[in-house]
């Protein structure tokens, strides 16, 4: 019998503060998230393993992987049991719904990736989240998630 082997994390794990978590992360499927260092967040078509309290359903499972919608993030980091390298996740929990999500990251410091299994791992679909472009050392820019506009950095995006 063949065991069956299932991607797992792409690369390393990362450890980020807020402030390096904040940003816009793409999926590049055209589905974004925006984290605010307020602690909120802006979801468009961001993919994800969701998971509705009121259902029950998790995405894989009667829930969409994708999410639209606004709501509140928090990072957290530990070191894996058994030990290991310390890693961040991030949850993310839209309001009023109470539908939630986390994503681990990994990759490096300088180019991080928040990723999750979506429905059971062991039909090995992954969401990976990667930090969107930005261009310039001074007037930096970035793409505008959705429509592909150019944008300053400083600009608050809604």
């Amino acid at each position: 019998m063949g065991r069956l082997w299932v991607p797992g994390a792409p690369g390393d794990a990362v450890v980020l503060t807020g402030a390096e978590a904040a940003g816009v992360w793409e999926d590049g499927q055209g589905g974004s998230l925006v984290l605010a260092g307020d602690g909120t967040f802006t979801a468009s078509s961001a993919c994800g393993s969701y998971f509705d309290p009121q259902s029950r359903a998790t995405s894989g499972f009667g829930l969409a992987s994708v999410k639209t919608g606004t709501g509140t993030w928090d990072l957290r980091s530990a070191s894996p049991i058994g030990g290991g390298k310390p890693q961040s996740t991030l949850h993310i929990a839209f309001g009023p719904d109470g539908v939630s999500g986390s994503y681990e990251a990994t990759g490096t410091t300088a180019a991080p990736m928040l990723w999750t299994y979506i429905g059971d791992p062991d039909d090995g679909e992954r969401c990976i989240l990667k930090r969107a472009a930005v261009s310039g050392a001074h007037g930096e820019t970035r793409s505008e998630p959705g429509t592909g506009a150019t944008v300053p950095v400083s600009a608050r995006v809604p």
